[in-house]
């Protein structure tokens, strides 16, 4: 979902309790007022091309949404969370406990937005001035608490008033500090409620299931950005490792025998390949039925043949039907009860943003032969019975490869269906002259490259090759 200025709603988020340093007297001050901005005199906005002439009117709906923003001004901060080696997901969740933690000391009862990395934004001054205050987190654990050390240090003020200059077309350019503040104010609460990737979001399917084998499956999202105007598995392992004992001798071990010794485990399956996990040079190899996959991974590996074409059949969708799609995802994001964007004094028009265009008169097609007619495509269609191609291509190298099985598409059928190929092409004035210089079968989806390879290779000036499919099979 493509918009203009746009965010999403979520569940509240449980912070943890933790202990709450005082901040010291001498670091509460207030920052500087914000400068103004003061437009160029030599600047002039340029004039707008022509609106056009050319083709019928037509009222557009664009998948934009207005976003209505205050003035004055918006208080950036850096971030240095340590350990700083901790995914978005984690330093988000840091971050959302800490604001929690100090939310009076500190915050001031404020909802300030992050990134996940370094960029923290608040829509009044903290009562830190330009000092920098470290604050200490804890989070929970598996087994024990994690202990995190929090910085954050005044970085600059964000003008909001200089994006208003610039889309009035007074200064240029377009202020990147105060759409980077923007975007990362529409995002705060998608990230948290959300998988990200990248600039979209997704959201695990309720009430479909769009799987595409091999443990993949679609999963709808929706993309949004601020506009002006990994895992992966092996299975290389031979079953043994060497053990370290504490005395510092090493000995052979079984991976069975290390569960069974260690964990009071035995497993079930011992005779199934392991997993390597974490990085490759530690050799680290875990049972698989000890192994869960976590949920929501975003899939980076190419997709077979078969679950691309599974895919782009879950994903098609008409115009009217992605128009109810967005509406019903601006709907359910309800971003005028999102708290941050409350916050920040940021509205979201619910409606999608109209737009004139023009529907331009379809190219007029001129045929060849003998007879030079024209023809003029009606909804984008054009009928090619009876006609020839203005400028047709004389085919003489040309070969068969056949991938349906000799059973079902005898020599005589193949045959029988190069002469009518030849005898159509030459009508639509692209003669395929001659016999084919190869037709021979294959059996599978792992012949296709080695014959492409050897057809390639073997016959120079090869113009045309007839591929035959038993079907939507693994080798379509």
């Amino acid at each position: 979902m493509n918009q203009q200025l746009n965010g999403q709603t979520s569940i509240p988020f449980t912070p943890f309790p933790i202990q709450q340093p005082e901040v010291p007297p001498h670091q509460l001050h207030e920052l500087p007022p914000p400068q103004p901005v003061v437009p160029r005199a030599d600047f002039i906005s340029p004039a707008r091309p022509n609106h056009g002439t050319d083709g019928k009117p037509i009222l557009l709906r664009a998948n934009h949404f207005q976003v209505r923003i205050p003035k004055g001004v918006i208080h950036h901060y850096d971030i240095a969370i340590t350990p700083d080696k901790c995914p978005r997901r984690v330093n988000r969740e840091i971050v959302e406990t800490m604001v929690t933690a100090y939310s009076q000391k500190i915050f001031n009862g404020q909802k300030p937005v992050f990134d996940g990395r370094k960029n923290l934004y608040s829509r009044d001054p903290l009562p830190i001035g330009r000092d920098r205050v470290e604050l200490e987190v804890t989070l929970p654990g598996e087994g024990k608490d994690r202990v995190f050390k929090v910085a954050i240090k005044w970085c600059a003020q964000v003008s909001l008033f200089a994006l208003e200059e610039a889309l009035e077309g007074r200064v240029r350019p377009i202020p990147t500090d105060v759409t980077n503040a923007l975007d990362v104010i529409m995002r705060h609460l998608p990230s948290l409620t959300y998988t990200p990737v990248g600039r979209s979001f997704f959201s695990p399917p309720e009430g479909y299931d769009h799987p595409l084998g091999g443990g993949r499956e679609v999963w709808f999202g929706f993309h949004q950005s601020v506009r002006p105007s990994h895992w992966k598995m092996m299975l290389n392992i031979d079953g043994r490792f060497p053990l370290q004992l504490e005395s510092g001798q090493t000995v052979e071990c079984t991976v069975a025998r290390y569960f069974l010794e260690r964990y009071k485990m035995k497993l079930q399956y011992p005779h199934l390949p392991c997993l390597q996990v974490g990085q490759e040079q530690k050799h680290t190899y875990l049972p698989l039925e000890v192994c869960n996959i976590v949920g929501g991974q975003r899939c980076i590996k190419k997709l077979t043949d078969m679950q691309t074409s599974t895919m782009i059949k879950a994903t098609a969708r008409s115009a009217p039907d992605r128009e109810k799609e967005i509406n019903n995802l601006v709907q359910k994001a309800d971003f005028n009860k999102d708290p941050y964007l409350q916050t920040f004094g940021i509205s979201v028009s619910y409606q999608m943003t109209e737009v004139r265009g023009r529907v331009l008169p379809p190219p007029r097609i001129e045929y060849g032969g003998r007879i030079k007619s024209a023809a003029v495509p009606n909804q984008g269609v054009w009928d090619m019975r009876g006609k020839q191609f203005y400028s047709g291509m004389e085919i003489k190298v040309w070969a068969i490869a056949c991938f349906a099985p000799q059973r079902t598409v005898r020599e005589d059928a193949l045959r029988n269906f190069t002469q009518q190929l030849q005898r159509i092409s030459n009508d639509a004035g692209m003669p395929i002259l001659g016999q084919p210089c190869f037709c021979k079968y294959a059996t599978g989806p792992d012949q296709v490259e080695p014959m492409f390879r050897y057809l390639k290779n073997t016959y120079q000036g090869l113009q045309l090759i007839v591929v035959v499919l038993p079907g939507k099979t693994p080798v379509y």
